[in-house]
Formats: C-alpha cells, sequence, structure tokens
C-alpha cells in the first residue's frame, strides 16, 4: 500500500486508531526535517546544557508521536505547524528545566526525569513495551532501554555510561537503542 498519496491527517488517523506503524514512517519522512529545523536554532544552548546531540534522533520520534496523538485537524493548524511548535517547546522545556537543575532537591531530579516509555503515556504500555523488548533476539536492548528510561541516576542515563555498563562503543549503544525504537515502533498496535 502506498501512504504517498495519502494526506497527513489520514496518516495521523491510522497511526491513532489502528496502530499503523508505516504510517508513523511516512509521516517521520514528510516532517523530520522540520524537528531538525527547530533543533538546530536550540541545538547551542542545549549542547552548553549538556544535552546529547546523539538523542535527537529518538527525541524527534518521541516528539513526533506526542504531535500524532494530541493533533486536532479541526483547531484550524496544519499539522506541520503543529509539529513546529511541539519540537520548539520541547528544546524550550529542555533549557528551562536544565537551568532549573541546580536548584533542585534530588528527589525532584529523579521524578523530573522523563522516558520513552512514559511518552507512551502508561505504566501498562511501558511493561509491555519492555515485555516486547525483553524477547528480542539480542538482550542488550533490554538492557539498554532499561539504562536509558528506567535508571534513577541521571548520568547513568547519558549514552557514554550506557556503553560502558553494557561494554560497547557509544555508536553501538545508539544502534541498539535504534533497534528497540524500530522494533518497537512495529509493534505499536500491540503496545497500545
Amino acid at each position: 500500500m502506498s501512504f504517498n498519496n495519502l494526506k497527513d491527517e489520514d496518516l495521523i488517523q491510522n497511526v491513532n486508531d489502528k496502530g499503523c506503524s508505516d504510517s508513523f514512517s511516512e509521516l517521520a519522512s514528510r516532517h523530520s526535517g522540520i524537528c531538525y529545523d527547530v533543533f538546530s536554532k536550540y541545538s547551542k544552548a542545549m549542547s552548553i546544557l549538556e544535552y546529547d546531540k546523539g538523542d535527537i534522533d529518538s527525541d524527534k520520534d518521541i516528539v513526533l508521536l506526542k504531535s500524532i496523538n494530541s493533533f486536532r485537524s479541526g483547531k484550524g493548524s496544519k499539522f506541520p505547524t503543529w509539529l513546529f511548535n511541539q519540537m520548539k517547546f520541547f528544546c524550550l522545556n529542555y533549557i528551562t528545566k536544565a537551568n532549573k537543575m541546580p536548584k533542585q532537591k534530588e528527589n525532584e531530579i529523579n521524578q523530573s526525569q522523563e522516558s520513552f516509555l512514559n511518552e507512551l503515556q502508561t505504566e501498562e504500555r511501558a511493561e509491555r513495551a519492555l515485555s516486547k523488548l525483553k524477547k528480542m533476539d539480542d538482550p542488550r536492548v533490554f538492557k539498554v532501554f532499561k539504562l536509558r528510561y528506567f535508571n534513577s541516576k541521571p548520568s547513568g542515563k547519558k549514552w557514554k555510561n550506557i556503553a560502558k555498563n553494557i561494554g560497547v562503543s557509544n555508536q553501538t549503544a545508539l544502534n541498539i537503542h535504534k533497534r528497540g525504537l524500530t522494533f518497537l515502533r512495529k509493534n505499536l498496535t500491540d503496545i497500545k
């Protein structure tokens, strides 16, 4: 089935109603450039605040998924505009939170950490997603996700620390993570 001829609204409906990973991929293909353009405007400030540029691909997908779930076509906005604003708010929120970090207590830091699985919006979905990842042939995928999203130490969530923990290079850790994201996208209907 070709998704090239479908409107954004139709693809969004496919993702929301059917969990269609092909529709998600088509939307990502069409609009990822918007996310990267917005990120480039804020990347210098975010880098100063220790944002790992290697995270942009997974964070972009999270913002895209949240934008798909929250977009309402009847509100008078087009999806690219909505996505642009969501990505801008993601960057600004990161900068704001990172600037406040030294003032927060350790408990508040732990509570403010957001994860990909929390972005899926429920603990039940997170458990299903993790159990799916645990069944993958490569056990490192599950371990990468556990370290990245369920680690209580903020420093433990950094790619260099994850890579060191599982005994691979930073790039290999990122590739393993990407493989897990791809797997979860293909199995989106089972996680809903």
